[in-house]
């Protein structure tokens, strides 16, 4: 009962049931449904319109003919139009129907394509956190007994082979790679990412049961192990030196401040011993841009700069939770991107173009 990011071909998969991206017709088109079309034969296409057609968001079934999956579900997904058109939720009703029609046929494996994220436009990042979510909560909340595979083609790389000018140690992601990182997004992924405690490092956070956070009930009560922190009655006396706290004025050092992001990172140099040139590069950051960071002690960065200079500070997940957190950030468990750099992080990958090609492996966008 799990989700598990997969490439290959689906069309060759031997799964109960291979989900197909239809147009509304079902009569066949280009990219995977062409693909499914072609390989299962024309018994598919004469099949397909018997159907009557598929609304958006809806899902059909047919047999597989000629391919190894046993059934073929059509689903339309929705054409992007800038998001204002309840493409996220047509989007989500398209994985919901087609493993509904899946458990109904007492389908074990089921494979997914990336729906409307070709040429229907969705944004990619999106599709696959909301491919991956919704399955996900399907199983979790219907207790399918259901192996699901999300298909993704390999990625070629391109934005980054210019790297290879740059270190030659770097290697584009192999297969082996790929793999690894589905299988720690598969074991680390949490659908509820407010139960994660934010100064608590992913890496132990993952090894670890997790654990609901205490709510206030909604009489405003205040939680029993709190109470002895809030509450007295009337008979409660206090020492005299309780009576001189109270009468002191508040001093500085009584409140003291937190490290802020620009002191941590100064602070990060001198234990690493790094100097300047050597951590922007390695973050790929523009020199002026660290300059300006570095002057500014309340300087704001955004997340995935704060990533970067943790990369190049080469710090360890509990230092880069640190970091980020001083930030206002935290790397997410329900997030994909986050969890593919808490890979990286985690097995000492830091180097940013080698993590940038492993996000672009998954088709994710770049940090």
């Amino acid at each position: 009962m799990s989700v598990t990011f997969i490439r290959g071909d689906i069309t060759t998969l031997q799964v109960d049931a291979i989900v197909n991206a239809a147009n509304n017709e079902l009569r066949g088109g280009g990219g995977v449904d062409g693909a499914i079309h072609a390989a299962a034969g024309p018994e598919l296409h004469a099949f397909c319109k018997t159907l009557g057609g598929c609304p958006t968001g809806g899902a059909k079934l047919s047999p597989g003919f000629n391919l190894p999956a046993k059934y073929i579900i059509h689903t339309v997904g929705p054409v992007w139009r800038g998001g204002n058109f309840h493409e996220k939720m047509l989007l989500t009703s398209c994985y919901l129907r087609s493993l509904e029609l899946a458990l109904r046929n007492n389908c074990k494996t089921v494979a997914f394509p990336l729906i409307s994220a070709g040429a229907y436009g969705y944004p990619y990042d999106d599709a696959l956190q909301i491919a991956y979510d919704t399955c996900q909560r399907f199983l979790n909340e219907t207790k399918a007994d259901m192996e699901v595979y999300i298909v993704l083609y390999q990625g070629t790389g391109e934005r980054y082979v210019h790297a290879l000018n740059r270190t030659a140690s770097f290697e584009l992601p192999d297969a082996a790679t790929f793999q690894r990182v589905a299988e720690y997004i598969r074991n680390h992924y949490h659908f509820d990412a407010e139960d994660i405690t934010p100064d608590v490092s992913i890496a132990e956070e993952c090894a670890r049961p997790v654990k609901s956070e205490t709510r206030f009930q909604a009489s405003g009560s205040v939680p029993q192990e709190s109470k002895s922190l809030f509450s007295f009655n009337s008979k409660t006396r206090y020492m005299e030196t309780d009576r001189d706290i109270f009468s002191k004025p508040p001093r500085k050092e009584d409140f003291p401040t937190e490290e802020t992001f620009t002191q941590m990172v100064i602070r990060f140099m001198r234990e690493k011993k790094k100097d300047a040139p050597e951590v922007y590069n390695c973050a790929c950051l523009d020199r002026k841009l660290f300059s300006k960071i570095l002057s500014n002690v309340h300087y704001q960065p955004k997340k995935y700069t704060a990533v970067r200079l943790a990369l190049g500070l080469k710090l360890s997940p509990q230092e880069t939770d640190k970091l980020l957190n001083a930030a206002g950030f935290a790397l997410s468990r329900s997030k994909l991107t986050d969890l593919v750099i808490a890979y990286c992080i985690s097995h000492n990958k830091r180097d940013v173009w080698e993590v940038n090609g492993i996000l672009e492996d998954f088709g994710l966008t770049t940090i």
